[in-house]
């Protein structure tokens, strides 16, 4: 194989894009390039889903925030929370990412994106310390 071509799994690049066919009208070519490229979990509807209204929040040249209560101060026991964090690092981590691929300025609230990104991570390593010390 030369450098001219590179092998990748697809499946994830055509899920996302076709997800994001209706929605992504007016955008460029580069733009829906990006929006694919996005490393999400296409099994995670929630995630899933909020790709998609980023998709359309920024196909329509507004201003991209994000609105996620989150109480990442207080320890999670539970496995379901655990996984709770593991949706909301992903949505905001897709947040981060397209703001440093597309206009910045059109994302308002990155600084914001990557406090919530720390204590969510924090309240993860928190929780698997404690697992592991059982």
């Amino acid at each position: 194989m030369d450098d001219e071509y590179f092998m990748c799994h697809v499946e994830q690049l055509e899920t996302v894009a076709f997800a994001l066919r209706s929605i992504s009208t007016g955008l460029s070519f580069k733009e829906r390039s990006n929006f694919c490229m996005v490393a999400v979990n296409i099994k995670d509807r929630d995630v899933m889903r909020h790709l998609c209204i980023l998709v359309e929040i920024y196909s329509k040249n507004l201003p991209i925030t994000f609105s996620i209560e989150l109480d990442t101060t207080s320890s999670k026991e539970y496995e379901e929370d655990l996984m709770v964090l593991e949706t909301y690092n992903q949505i905001l981590t897709v947040y981060v990412w397209l703001s440093r691929q597309l206009d910045t300025q059109r994302f308002t609230q990155i600084k914001e994106a990557e406090m919530i990104i720390s204590n969510i991570n924090s309240s993860i390593s928190n929780f698997l310390f404690k697992e592991v010390k059982y």
